[in-house]
């Protein structure tokens, strides 16, 4: 099991601390192009992994995605105090039937968040291109 780890939005705020190591969690795969790390944040079989969310607030109206595929309904987690677009959550409707619930799993943007040793080693990285249309 790794060691607890937190994470911060590009403007230094708080907003995950986990023993999840956000590098080596999944992308998720095509045709989702946006390549964002999949965070489960329920674990149903004692996994003994953990995850705590702050500072974030949910949009109240979903955005839809076009996809090759068709669309996507994504729930957009944006930091309270700068208003970048952090995460999201899906729709419970693009799991369909089975044990996969959407409220499992929250979908991080690359480049969004950075580590508390960049926070404390002044490495502060310029906002990903998406970021711009986002705020």
């Amino acid at each position: 099991m790794s060691t607890a780890q937190a994470y911060h939005c590009l403007c230094t705020t708080l907003i995950l601390a986990t023993n999840h190591d956000l590098e080596a969690l999944p992308t998720r795969a095509e045709p989702a192009l946006d390549q964002a790390k999949i965070l489960p944040i329920s674990a149903a079989d004692g996994d003994g992994q953990h995850v705590i969310i702050h500072n974030l607030a949910s949009e109240k109206t979903p955005v839809m995605i076009r996809r090759e595929d068709g669309f996507e309904k994504r729930m957009l987690l944006r930091c309270r105090r700068c208003n970048l677009v952090i995460a999201y959550k899906l729709d419970e409707a693009q799991f369909g039937e089975g044990n996969m619930k959407a409220e499992n799993f929250v979908y991080i943007l690359p480049g969004a968040l950075m580590s508390t040793a960049d926070v404390k080693a002044g490495r502060m990285p310029t906002a990903p291109s998406w970021a711009q249309a986002n705020t």
